[in-house]
């Protein structure tokens, strides 16, 4: 496994206060017990990074198929400086996998870009469900990213 990256140790601290931002979720309910556990990871580190909860914003989807169309239209609202995509795509015996982990990561991207705001890719796509178990703990990585993104636009 590769190591983890703690994203704190590279960016200077204006980039890790998340006090000003208003963050969204999108929490694939599809595989519960990973997201849920993601999710609250994520909320713990947006926490750590100054983002006051009453900024944070969690919406439900079905699975990680819906998750571009729910983050578009949660960055069209124009309420979010950010929204991650949390969702767990495990592997299984069928091409179903495939679908759905590339039509979630093509959409987001595109829902990204198209809108102008960040759209985080939380969404993990592991080969079974250990190694999503085992990953868990990115939504930290995922959460920190959703903070210093926006913290570089409003640089640039």
């Amino acid at each position: 496994m590769a190591e983890k990256v703690i994203l704190d140790n590279f960016f200077e601290n204006e980039l890790l206060d998340g006090s000003l931002l208003n963050i969204g979720l999108a929490v694939s309910v599809f595989n519960y017990e990973i997201t849920n556990e993601m999710y609250n990871h994520a909320y713990d580190s947006l926490l750590e990074h100054k983002v006051d909860k009453n900024k944070i914003k969690r919406v439900n989807v079905p699975g990680a198929f819906e998750l571009p169309l729910i983050c578009k239209k949660m960055a069209e609202s124009e309420k979010y400086d950010s929204i991650i995509a949390i969702g767990a795509v495990i592997k299984g015996e069928t091409d179903h996998y495939d679908f759905v982990a590339n039509n979630a990561s093509n959409g987001i991207a595109n829902s990204s870009l198209t809108t102008g705001t960040p759209i985080i890719f939380g969404i993990l796509t592991t080969n079974n469900y250990k190694q999503a178990k085992d990953r868990i703990t990115d939504a930290k990585y995922y959460a920190t990213s959703s903070i210093i993104v926006p913290n570089i636009i409003k640089k640039l």
